[in-house]
């Protein structure tokens, strides 16, 4: 079926701009995490670990040190999954109202310099953060949608020692 038919069947893939189903990025692998924003104190903290841990019975993981300090927040597996839910400490406005720029979605890809390439074929503006501050993680880059979505592409060590649930140790 052709991506004009299936779009009368379906208005949300009116704007496809290639095969339905099929990827562009041979390498992907899967989600690995999605980033919310959170208040700072202890009482955010607490309340955050009473709700995933809590309530959603997912397993808190160490926030690498380097990243806590710069972001703050809490790290939690989401169970059954190869996949973690994190949090870091939203800016806030003069205001007082919370700015959201850590929210995104992240990718693991394999061939992570292919990816990239694709991307920049497109001109799409490329971030790439120091890297080495997520331990397993060999390179990682972020970029925006046309929706302003931030998505991170990210290619782990397949040598890094993993617990079963997540490449990062347990708390």
């Amino acid at each position: 079926m052709d991506v004009q038919n299936k779009a009368k069947q379906n208005p949300k893939h009116s704007q496809s701009p290639g095969p339905v189903f099929k990827s562009n990025i041979d390498s992907m692998r899967g989600i690995d995490h999605i980033n919310f924003g959170m208040p700072s104190g202890e009482e955010a903290e607490h309340l955050c670990r009473q709700f995933y841990s809590g309530v959603l019975g997912f397993a808190e993981v160490e926030k690498p040190p380097r990243l806590r300090s710069k972001f703050g927040g809490l790290w939690f597996d989401i169970p059954n999954t190869r996949m973690q839910i994190h949090f870091s400490v939203d800016k806030k406005r003069e205001d007082g109202s919370r700015v959201r720029d850590f929210g995104h979605l992240a990718f693991h890809v394999d061939d992570i310099e292919t990816v990239e390439k694709k991307l920049r074929v497109h001109n799409v503006h490329i971030n790439v953060p120091d890297q080495g501050d997520v331990p397993g993680v060999t390179r990682r880059f972020f970029f925006f949608d046309p929706f302003n979505n931030e998505i991170e592409f990210l290619h782990k060590d397949p040598n890094h020692n993993n617990n079963g649930t997540s490449n990062r140790s347990k708390l």
